[in-house]
């Protein structure tokens, strides 16, 4: 590992304007430390909760054909504190060997092997029955991102247009704003997903009347009719707008 300590690399919110995120502006997070590899002893090893393990070097791998798909990409939080919500997101173009041309060649077995990353971290709680269970996390939940406007702008009162970003394992197919903390929310434009799994934009135009705090939420649904949650992960589809002065701009800043 170089280095062999935890590495982070987060940029702000507001630089997710484009589609496609720049390389530069993707996040990184390596809890164990960044690995550098030997390609000549790199390996893939494929093995778990399946009947027999299978194994490819790098040079293996080159003879599949390469195929290339735009997703969005998140990270879940550190499995280490599983209640703070401190997810990233990012719409990446990847090139690669396709998952499912590998995963074609395995067996799967009957149950979950015992382990840090499949029975130990990465799980969630969720509610059932009026009782609350802990589960592995095995695809995206619904949820939200506002990038415009962006922490700490300043802008005059009058009509402002806020944007952002929506993603679910499925496509997102409404999405509802909130601009006075939550007592209503009219339904926001979300442009339709393609294809490929990426995320989503939204937008709709906000009139900020007069200078006075603001809280301004988004809110998501999903094709299967998920809904994205009230707490925790809501956090990063949410801005707090305030202002003390009588006349001239509004003031964003993070709650």
């Amino acid at each position: 590992m170089d280095p062999p300590t935890p590495f982070k690399r987060l940029g702000p919110v507001s630089r997710l304007k484009d589609f496609i995120t720049p390389t530069e502006d993707v996040h990184a997070l390596a809890h164990l430390g960044v690995a550098r590899v030997d390609p000549e002893q790199w390996q893939l090893r494929i093995d778990g909760m399946v009947e027999r393990p299978l194994v490819f070097d790098l040079e293996e791998l080159l003879r599949f054909p390469a195929r290339e798909l735009s997703a969005v990409f998140e990270c879940y939080g550190n499995p280490l504190e599983p209640d703070v919500a401190a997810r990233s997101v990012a719409n990446v173009s990847w090139r690669g060997v396709s998952l499912a041309d590998l995963l074609a060649r395995i067996t799967l077995a009957g149950a979950r092997p015992e382990g840090l990353f499949t029975t130990r971290l990465y799980n969630r709680r969720v509610e059932h029955t009026g009782r609350e269970h802990v589960e592995p996390a095995q695809e995206l939940d619904v949820n939200a991102v506002i990038v415009r406007p962006a922490d700490q702008d300043r802008v005059p009162p009058g009509r402002h247009l806020v944007t952002g970003w929506v993603w679910s394992a499925s496509g997102i197919t409404r999405v509802e704003a909130s601009t006075d903390g939550g007592a209503s929310w009219p339904e926001s434009h979300v442009v339709a997903r393609g294809p490929a799994p990426t995320w989503q934009r939204f937008g709709f135009e906000w009139d900020a009347a007069a200078p006075g705090s603001y809280e301004i939420r988004a809110r998501a649904t999903d094709s299967r009719g998920r809904v994205q949650p009230n707490r925790g992960v809501t956090l990063s589809g949410s801005r707090s707008c305030n202002d003390t002065r009588s006349r001239g701009p509004v003031r964003f800043a993070r709650e």
